[in-house]
């Protein structure tokens, strides 16, 4: 009878999984800065695109630039596997910021990547369930903010016209006090006591930059 033996061959180890890559537009405001710490504690890599001075730690790369230059958004989008983008309008600043970015952020999107964006405005942008009081209030800001209103309105068209892999969030007010779960949905009313906590919605941006479901 002949015998064989089997020798055990030697398995590789299993190659180190990539971290995923966000990239954070308009990073140097309360909502940026808590986003960019909800990606780091979610193990994702982080590219910033910011006009301000941010410290670069690990995991975090910082570009210094201007969200409605191409360029600038090239650099922080290079290799990113998904982006956040929660530009908007700053006292002194331009009124057209928001659309002009989104219109400069989806050539880069188009062009080189990623596909996945998430882009951030206000409850005040979607009219349609909008309980009395940012019923009223949206019509006094659009007689006293100089445009702004609108111009974030038309940066959610610009983006709604698009093939990409997009998800639009109109948070109600802010209030670091809050820090309880957010619901999400295409029919909440928004109503005058409606707030959200930043961290808590930076943890639901992260959440959703990172997955592909829409809502």
């Amino acid at each position: 009878m002949n015998e064989s033996s089997t020798l055990p061959v030697p398995v590789p180890d299993p190659a180190p999984s990539r971290r995923p890559v966000i990239a954070v537009v308009g990073g140097s405001g309360k909502l940026g800065r808590a986003v960019i710490v909800a990606a780091r504690a979610a193990g994702a890599d982080v590219r910033v695109l910011t006009r301000s001075t941010l410290d670069e730690t690990g995991g975090i790369a910082v570009i210094t630039g201007d969200a409605t230059r191409r360029a600038d958004l090239a650099k922080a989008l290079k290799g990113a596997d998904a982006a956040i983008s929660v530009v908007g309008p700053v006292r002194g600043g331009p009124r057209d910021v928001s659309s002009r970015a989104a219109l400069e952020l989806l050539h880069v999107c188009r062009d080189t990547g990623p596909r996945r964006l998430v882009m951030v405005t206000g409850a005040l942008v979607g009219a349609r369930r909008l309980g009395p009081f940012y019923r009223v209030l949206r019509r006094l800001i659009g007689w006293l903010d100089g445009g702004a209103l609108a111009d974030r309105v038309m940066a959610e068209k610009i983006l709604m016209a698009t093939t990409l892999d997009w998800t639009i969030v109109r948070p109600p007010r802010l209030d670091d006090r809050v820090d309880g779960a957010i619901e999400l949905g295409v029919d909440i009313v928004v109503g005058a006591r409606d707030r959200i906590g930043r961290t808590a919605l930076a943890r639901k941006l992260v959440g959703l930059a990172l997955s592909r479901d829409g809502i």
